[in-house]
């Protein structure tokens, strides 16, 4: 931005400020992330996959905080449980020998 009927920048330092300001100023959330992987990936369980069920361990430990409702305390509703059953059902019937 340039001064009125002059060539002289208004603002010299603010591109330079702004990068700064958009800088992460931590990286509390990645080490938390790598934790939460830490600590269900171990040498017991060496064989979770990222893509299979470790993520799905992720997903419901980002998207479900125990401070909210730990794991223990949650109860799938009916029609989870009815959706289920039916899932195990037409899996056990293909796979029958």
């Amino acid at each position: 931005m340039r001064l009125p009927e002059t060539s002289i920048s208004h603002f010299k330092v603010l591109p330079r400020i702004a990068v700064i300001l958009v800088l992460p100023h931590s990286n509390a959330s990645l080490e938390w992330l790598f934790s939460i992987i830490r600590k269900n990936k171990t040498d017991m369980r060496s064989s979770l996959k990222l893509d299979g069920t470790l993520y799905s361990i992720l997903c419901m430990k980002t998207n479900n905080p125990e401070s909210i409702t730990p794991c223990f305390k949650w109860r799938p509703d009916q029609d989870l449980l009815e959706l289920s059953r039916k899932a195990a059902k037409t899996y056990s019937d293909k796979h029958k020998s």
